[in-house]
């Protein structure tokens, strides 16, 4: 692992110096036009509406965009409290598993939220708030759906299968925020803390027997080759980089060592994107937008309508 780690560190070293470059430039320009956006009327009107839609319109993908480069603490407080209402009032506190469990006058669109949205969710409240409160509906939520084989999915008739299969893309979120629950708040007692710590590392081991980005019935064969490339902006994407940072930071946290054996796949396929200046060669992937998103009509309704 030392010969690795010492490239790993190359790598950064480059990238930050490709950052101070002309390069930061465009950065700063794109990162004023989301600020801009999330402080306007416009955004505001749209977040008291609807939490998630129009997603790739609207506040949500720019506070993801935003907490991804490591920018949170640029986003409007306002708008985060705002974010905080509309979740509490346009959606439901538990996922439901049957139709019948629905309650009248939801929207199963709209008005559900999923595993992958509230994993994101929590994470913007945990990286922004100052004094966070974790709700005892999502503490109750990561035991609750947790999946036999250790993570989460975002299809509630998976619930029902046999046996019950998990999404890589629904649990990873769910893991990254827990983690953080975990090692950087006092979010849960003793007992609790126990219990807690068995589901994050059920949800680690979920992706270790999948040599993190394969099918559960062949762990050499990847689910989607793209999440091979490196991507950004992530929103809940998957790339093989964003899980062996969460396994990373789950093995400190657990001190226990990673093996080889589970990651060696996406190492050695990272090292192969590395150039000899240190930089990473071709095959960026960008997160694919959506063909449809849910807009608010002039009539109050939702429709779905073409996405940019």
């Amino acid at each position: 692992m030392k010969p690795f780690t010492k490239r790993l560190n190359k790598i950064q070293i480059q990238l930050q110096k490709h950052l101070q470059s002309g390069a930061s430039v465009q950065f700063e320009s794109s990162l004023q036009q989301s600020l801009d956006f999330l402080s306007s009327k416009e955004s505001h009107s749209q977040i008291q509406e609807d939490p998630y839609w129009p997603k790739w319109h609207g506040p949500w993908w720019h506070v993801l965009a935003l907490v991804e480069i490591g920018q949170e603490k640029l986003i409007p407080q306002e708008m985060i409290s705002a974010l905080k209402r509309s979740v509490e009032k346009n959606t439901l506190d538990f996922f439901p598993l049957l139709e019948k469990e629905i309650p009248d006058g939801i929207d199963p669109y709209r008005n559900i939220i999923c595993h992958c949205a509230l994993g994101s969710y929590l994470k913007i409240l945990l990286l922004t708030e100052e004094n966070f409160c974790l709700p005892q509906w999502i503490k109750d939520w990561f035991v609750k759906y947790q999946l036999q084989d250790g993570g989460y999915n975002c299809d509630d008739e998976s619930y029902h299968k046999i046996p019950a299969k998990s999404s890589l893309v629904s649990t990873l979120p769910m893991l990254e925020s827990l983690l953080i629950l975990l090692r950087d708040t006092e979010s849960f007692h003793d007992e609790e803390k126990l219990q807690m710590t068995q589901v994050l590392d059920q949800g680690a081991h979920y992706f270790l027997k999948r040599n993190l980005l394969c099918k559960s019935s062949d762990q050499n064969q990847v689910i989607n080759e793209d999440w091979l490339k490196l991507t950004f902006p992530r929103f809940y994407e998957l790339d093989a980089l964003r899980i062996l940072s969460f396994l990373q930071k789950w093995s400190q946290f657990r001190q226990t060592p990673l093996k080889i054996e589970p990651i060696k796949m996406v190492l050695e396929h990272l090292c192969q994107r590395v150039e000899k200046e240190g930089f990473l060669s071709a095959g960026f992937h960008m997160t694919r937008v959506d063909d449809q998103s849910l807009f608010l009509q002039s009539d109050q309704s939702w429709k779905f309508s073409e996405s940019s």
